[in-house]
């Protein structure tokens, strides 16, 4: 869990991150067990299954990166018809997880998500 203060910062991240980028829809700091610490997540969103769905793909992408002797888990990005949802690494047994439109700009994503990964990490 968060203090106080860590979930205001997670949030100001968050919320930084969605103001850079008018493709991205949502975002969440994400607990491995599927917890939401923070978020900035649409209306309509069940923030309990995101949450669980995304600590699913978690455990799943971990244990294919571990049975391809890939290292860590880094980042995952699953593709849909209306845009894609990214998962990165953003701390021991976090992740942030972001969904976009499709006119999203995969290599601005990544690289922002990846900052905002590592200011999350330090909370």
């Amino acid at each position: 869990m968060l203090e106080p203060a860590q979930s205001s910062n997670a949030r100001s991240i968050l919320r930084a991150l969605h103001a850079t980028h008018e493709s991205i829809r949502g975002c969440a700091l994400v607990t491995g067990d599927g917890r939401i610490l923070a978020s900035f997540l649409g209306s309509g969103i069940d923030h309990d299954r995101f949450g669980a769905m995304c600590a699913t793909l978690i455990a799943l992408a971990s244990r294919v990166v571990e049975e391809a002797a890939q290292g860590e888990f880094q980042q995952l990005i699953v593709g849909g018809s209306d845009g894609p949802i990214m998962l990165t690494q953003a701390g021991k047994g976090r992740v942030l997880a972001i969904f976009a439109t499709p006119k999203c700009l995969l290599g601005r994503m990544i690289r922002d998500s990846t900052a905002a990964a590592l200011e999350l990490m330090k909370l």
